[in-house]
């Protein structure tokens, strides 16, 4: 039994746990439950979206959704998540992106 003291640490860790969405997991397009049908369709248009919602919706994995789509279509995807650069200052997290996109990309000079 957890101690009061310990209560807070554990509904931290459970809640990163419950929201880890990993982009490359193969299975996400089989648990995947499209909340508004035609929303992937949709977002697939040669047009500019945005996509926004409270913590915990989907934005992320619709997201993910979307980048395995386009891979299995031949297109070439980075996906950056955020999550992974919060803890940089202002211009260290843009070298940081634009470091990690250009070696996920595989083009020269990463």
């Amino acid at each position: 039994m957890l101690q009061r003291d310990q209560l807070e640490p554990f509904k931290t860790a459970l809640t990163n746990a419950l929201r880890t969405t990993k982009h490359d997991d193969d299975a996400l397009s089989d648990r995947f439950i499209e909340l508004t049908p035609g929303l992937i369709t949709s977002l697939e248009a040669n047009v500019n979206h945005l996509l926004t919602g409270r913590r915990g919706v989907g934005k992320s994995t619709t997201l993910s959704i979307l980048h395995q789509r386009a891979e299995s279509k031949g297109r070439r995807v980075i996906f950056v998540d955020v999550e992974e650069h919060k803890s940089r200052d202002y211009p260290d997290v843009l070298i940081e992106i634009i470091s990690t996109s250009s070696a996920r990309s595989g083009r020269p000079g990463s």
